[in-house]
């Protein structure tokens, strides 16, 4: 079963303790950091970095200084040399999202926002996904919007092409808590069908991908933005 793991952000990180999370990154992650403009995008940034990395220590249960993390050509993170296990963060809003597998899987969490939903729907969805939305009244279809998005978002990072996988390749049905991806057509770019779950977080909308038939917790581990960076600094020290 994959592990799950969710932290809110309780406010702008301090200086000092943006500082002691960064210094326990490469170099190169650092300097990807300092790109960002805003302070609220590298926070969340920063907190998926430091994540991935206290999640790995714990898998670990040692120190992780000779991990190597690297990219497919598609832009999708692994650990390379470790080929039973697999990691995918989403960040969105005051949420960042971690989650752990031995096979491929993908995470999308998104703060809702009020939307032009038909609009991007006739553009990107598929004719099944569209039916799903338009069936419902008016104000049930922002958050059906986003759980759809939600979960195409999480298919495409579990089959690691990322944007390059087209939207409508595939379709997802969902039903209840839960949702099943298909290949839309025969020689589509999505390789097989995958399995689902959808979770709220409040304002936002979190969906995790998994091979089909895959069972997912009732719900996510949570932890908050303090508490994650305690625990990376005393690790440290």
């Amino acid at each position: 079963m994959p592990d799950i793991f969710a932290v809110r952000i309780a406010g702008p990180l301090s200086s000092e303790v943006a500082d002691g999370l960064a210094s326990e990154l490469p170099e190169e992650t650092r300097s990807r950091l300092g790109r960002y403009r805003l302070q609220a995008d590298r926070d969340r940034k920063l907190l998926a970095e430091s994540l991935i990395r206290y999640l790995l220590r714990k898998r670990l249960g040692r120190q992780i200084s000779g991990v190597v993390f690297a990219r497919n050509e598609y832009g999708k993170p692994y650990i390379k040399e470790a080929t039973d296990f697999h990691f995918n963060l989403s960040h969105s809003g005051e949420w960042v999202a971690c989650i752990l597998h031995n096979r491929p899987a993908g995470i999308d969490v998104e703060q809702m926002a009020p939307i032009d939903t038909n609009a991007i729907a006739s553009r990107y969805f598929a004719d099944r996904e569209q039916e799903q939305l338009f069936g419902l009244p008016e104000p049930e279809r922002l958050r059906r919007f986003y759980e759809l998005w939600t979960c195409k978002e999480s298919y495409m990072k579990a089959e690691g092409l990322g944007m390059s996988l087209p939207l409508r390749d595939f379709y997802v049905v969902i039903q209840g808590g839960f949702a099943h991806a298909y290949p839309a057509y025969p020689g589509s770019m999505a390789s097989m069908p995958r399995s689902l779950r959808l979770y709220g977080m409040g304002s936002a909308v979190m969906a995790v991908c998994a091979e089909e038939g895959a069972q997912f917790p009732d719900e996510p581990v949570v932890l908050t933005s303090d508490e994650l960076a305690i625990s990376c600094l005393r690790e440290r020290d």
